[in-house]
């Protein structure tokens, strides 16, 4: 079963597509990949950030103890099944970038004459597709030009779609099933108008168009949700209690929660040690 936290468990309910908001923890997405991997030895996953960086500054500060003292051994052998695809030199650094990459990305065909490119080219279809941070594409240009970028509710929805019909085209050519999961902790913050916003004329008026929260937007894509939070009993904790987060999954289209954990996120010699309710 797939899991979003150390040693495995706790373990998410079955998805197709799953989307996680809210302040997870970093290691949350290497955590997912790798019990994904552990569930068979065919089995692999690809991960798409805009950013390496964004990526191990995250990891660092997080500091999991579990991916610090669990780096070899049969971890080290599922992790070498995560294809990670990060912008750094020809991996994706903008949204055209990706989009053409999810567009690209093939496996070697038997008998075909077709020239492979290494940086597209995959030894298996991956079971799982893991999109990181794609609000970080367009939150930078939002809030410094929030009257003049070329953003809109599509730039970003035409990538999850993408990845969406990707997901389904790989499913199609094999026998199993790939899944797609979205984390994106900033997506709360991402507000885009539905249409572009006219240059040529004040968009001061009554027909400026009108940013969109995102996220609702995105929600009717996925299966399921899940959304990282402060847990309500923190606030009746004191300070040197160590943080306690929750998570509560939602199917799609429903209000109530299917499942929820609570734990705490304590800072130790070895690094960040989660601690379970159960």
């Amino acid at each position: 079963m797939l899991s979003l936290f150390p040693g495995f468990g706790p373990q998410l309910p079955p998805f197709t597509s799953l989307l996680i908001q809210g302040p997870y923890h970093a290691s949350a997405p290497i955590h997912l990949a790798l019990s994904h991997t552990s569930q068979a030895n065919g089995s692999s996953a690809i991960f798409l950030s805009p950013s390496r960086q964004l990526v191990t500054v995250a990891l660092k500060e997080h500091n999991d103890s579990w991916l610090a003292q669990s780096g070899h051994g049969r971890v080290s052998e599922m992790s070498s099944r995560i294809k990670m695809l990060t912008a750094v030199l020809s991996y994706p650094p903008t949204p055209t970038h990706l989009a053409f990459l999810l567009a690209s990305l093939e496996v070697p065909r038997q008998g075909s004459a077709h020239i492979l490119h290494p940086t597209t080219t995959l030894d298996a279809f991956p079971d799982l597709i893991v999109l990181h941070e794609l609000s970080a594409y367009f939150l930078s240009d939002v809030e410094s030009n929030p009257m003049s970028h070329p953003w809109t509710v599509s730039s970003y929805m035409s990538l999850v779609i993408r990845a969406l019909s990707f997901a389904t085209f790989i499913s199609s050519e094999s026998s199993g099933r790939t899944s797609v999961v979205l984390f994106d902790s900033q997506l709360h913050r991402l507000k885009l108008p539905v249409v572009k916003q006219d240059y040529h004329y004040s968009n001061e008026g009554p027909n400026r168009p009108r940013p969109e929260a995102v996220g609702p937007l995105m929600q009717r894509y996925f299966q399921t949700i899940g959304t990282f939070a402060q847990d309500s009993d923190n606030s009746e904790r004191p300070e040197s209690d160590p943080d306690r987060k929750r998570l509560s999954l939602y199917r799609a289209g429903q209000d109530d929660s299917v499942t929820s954990w609570s734990w705490n996120e304590k800072s130790s010699s070895l690094g960040t040690i989660f601690e379970h309710d159960y």
